[in-house]
């Protein structure tokens, strides 16, 4: 993804049943809802941004772990709606 980009709409992926790994570039401030809806091979979400991007609703996954900052883990659980993702957010010092 190009490094200038700072939103993904809703469903961006949907249905991308090849998409394994994806990095979403530090400028990315909005993510639509469910972007991810049926990614069912998708393992890794990794997001460069040291502040949460805000999201527009669910993200759409239920098995990925998410991949932040090492200094960042903290505000990630605790923000809006990401907080629903508490047990598979990560740093990335883990991959």
């Amino acid at each position: 993804m190009p490094n200038n980009l700072t939103t993904i709409e809703k469903y961006a992926f949907e249905k991308c049943s090849k998409l394994l790994e994806i990095i979403l570039p530090v400028n990315v401030n909005v993510i639509g809802e469910n972007v991810f809806m049926h990614c069912n091979q998708l393992e890794k979400i990794i997001v460069l941004s040291s502040n949460p991007p805000k999201l527009g609703g669910s993200l759409g996954i239920s098995t990925t772990n998410i991949y932040v900052p090492a200094e960042s883990v903290e505000l990630y659980k605790t923000a809006p709606l990401w907080s629903d993702y508490t047990d598979k957010i990560f740093s990335v010092e883990e991959l």
